[in-house]
């Protein structure tokens, strides 16, 4: 009698799920192992005294959340020369970095550029798990294996993280989008959810918002049906946007930086960069997840950089054309790179391999040995405001220590004083600016005059505020030039005005 019978045919599907189900289970270790080093390593490369460095953006993060983590509105010790105010509203920057670093102070207990840090390093973290998931799904392992060794070893990548910014925060959330975009196109309200939180991070995040609703007019069904995804996909941006520009109204009277109609325009700008993109890769999506993949970043990255330009001509010169502001871009280019590599070797054999391998692993090289400078130097030297001449610069440590007797110092700078000294800074008068108004202002409460030099080009030089408003040269270095009232008791050990 044959034993064999009786016995069910083995059944291959089961064991075709648990393959495929195993080698999901290895991409999102191998995912979370990267996330977890990479938020090491940004830690990591931040332990000088003069690291992480600071610029405009994370002085207004930083005070931001000192105030939320207070129980307070999102406010900075930055005021215009007219503000009678020692304190304004966060409308430069939306909230959402503030308050992820108000939340880390609050749960912790840390101070707010730890927490600056923290959720910095979380974020870059994020950016290099999910990028691998994308590029290993779309590539094998061997693709998300080149996409992670080409972004972590490009030299622009460990720059973003010496300076405190929300650029991997943003980035995170905006990945999410794009990756949620590919895997699930369906889910419009979900992509609208994400889109408005990567909004109340960076306001350009609107390229996910205009993304989303264009591939949901895009997508296959009746056109109302089409509508109604767009409108799931557009809709929460509005209602954050709305409700954050409500509370800035009300409670300061300010409307965000952008302003309703620049923000208008680089949301149309987006829009149609993105239409542009997706028509050219296929119209109605793309079948194949890799051409679909291609179709959304692209989407993505075209209405990302339309509405920063657009921002910039329409006269925000905070805007530059840098890998700071284009991270998103780089981040894309990087996995696509990756991608493309791993299916290049695949399809042509190693005969291609080989040499394109050996390439990938020199710049790499390069790559590694040029982030291992730029970390060296910046944690020797500093970065923006943490240079260290700029640190240990006398007429600096006056700000620090000695400014306390005045209500409010003016410079071309206030961010500067603001993070050295963390008291209030008005920002002098630009160029095309009513001078006459100021100084009207000035003489009913006379105050210090903190000039940084190299100055922008809007800014007036030291001199035409000497002259123009009678004041006297208190200290002069390479960086700082500090003028004071000529009756300042400061003067009172060093005689007479030598100019009278």
């Amino acid at each position: 009698m044959d034993d064999t019978q009786g016995t069910p045919p083995t059944d291959p599907q089961p064991d075709a799920a648990r393959r495929v189900g195993d080698r999901r289970s290895v991409r999102y270790l191998l995912a979370l192992a990267a996330a977890v080093v990479t938020a090491l390593t940004v830690a990591t490369i931040n332990a000088s005294w003069l690291t992480p460095g600071a610029s405009p953006t994370a002085v207004e993060h930083i005070h931001a959340a000192e105030a939320m983590a207070r129980g307070e509105a999102p406010s900075i010790p930055i005021t215009p020369w007219s503000s009678e105010s020692t304190r304004a509203g966060l409308t430069r920057y939306p909230p959402g970095m503030a308050a992820g670093i108000a939340a880390t102070m609050r749960t912790f207990g840390v101070r707010s550029h730890v927490a600056g840090v923290w959720m910095m390093a979380f974020g870059a973290g994020a950016v290099v798990g999910i990028s691998f998931l994308m590029a290993s799904a779309l590539g094998g392992l061997a693709g998300g294996g080149v996409a992670l060794l080409l972004l972590a070893t490009t030299p622009a990548w460990t720059t973003l993280h010496l300076v405190l910014g929300s650029e991997s925060v943003y980035l995170a959330i905006a990945l999410a989008g794009v990756w949620l975009l590919i895997r699930s196109p369906h889910r419009h309200l979900v992509h609208g959810v994400l889109s408005a939180l990567s909004v109340m991070v960076h306001f350009a995040g609107v390229a996910g918002t205009a993304t989303a609703v264009v591939r949901a007019l895009h997508g296959s069904g009746p056109r109302r049906h089409r509508a109604v995804n767009a409108l799931a996909a557009g809709l929460p941006t509005v209602i954050v946007l709305t409700a954050w520009w409500v509370f800035l109204r009300r409670g300061t009277g300010d409307l965000p930086g952008p302003g309703v109609s620049t923000f208008v325009l680089m949301t149309i700008a987006a829009g149609l960069a993105a239409v542009a993109v997706d028509r050219g890769v296929g119209r109605r999506g793309a079948e194949s997840p890799r051409r679909r993949a291609v179709a959304v970043s692209g989407a993505y990255a075209g209405a990302w950089g339309a509405a920063l330009l657009t921002q910039r001509l329409l006269g925000d010169a905070s805007v530059t054309i840098d890998t700071r502001h284009f991270a998103p871009v780089l981040v894309l280019a990087t996995l696509g790179a990756g991608v493309a590599v791993a299916h290049l070797v695949r399809s042509r054999g190693w005969a291609i391999g080989v040499p394109v391998s050996i390439a990938v692993v020199a710049w790499s090289l390069i790559g590694i040995r040029e982030a291992r400078v730029r970390v060296t130097d910046t944690n020797a030297g500093g970065i923006h405001y943490t240079d260290r001449d700029l640190v240990q610069d006398i007429s600096l440590a006056w700000v620090f220590a000695e400014s306390d007797d005045y209500i409010r110092v003016y410079s071309n700078e206030p961010h500067l004083l603001v993070f050295h000294g963390d008291r209030t800074a008005s920002l002098l008068p630009e160029r095309g600016e009513d001078l006459d108004a100021f100084e009207a202002r000035f003489r009913a409460d006379p105050s210090p005059v903190v000039v940084v030099t190299p100055a922008s080009e809007r800014a007036h030089d030291a001199d035409l505020w000497s002259g123009r408003l009678g004041l006297r040269e208190f200290r002069r270095t390479d960086r700082i030039v500090i003028l004071l009232p000529a009756d300042a008791p400061e003067f009172a050990a060093l005689g007479p005005d030598p100019r009278d």
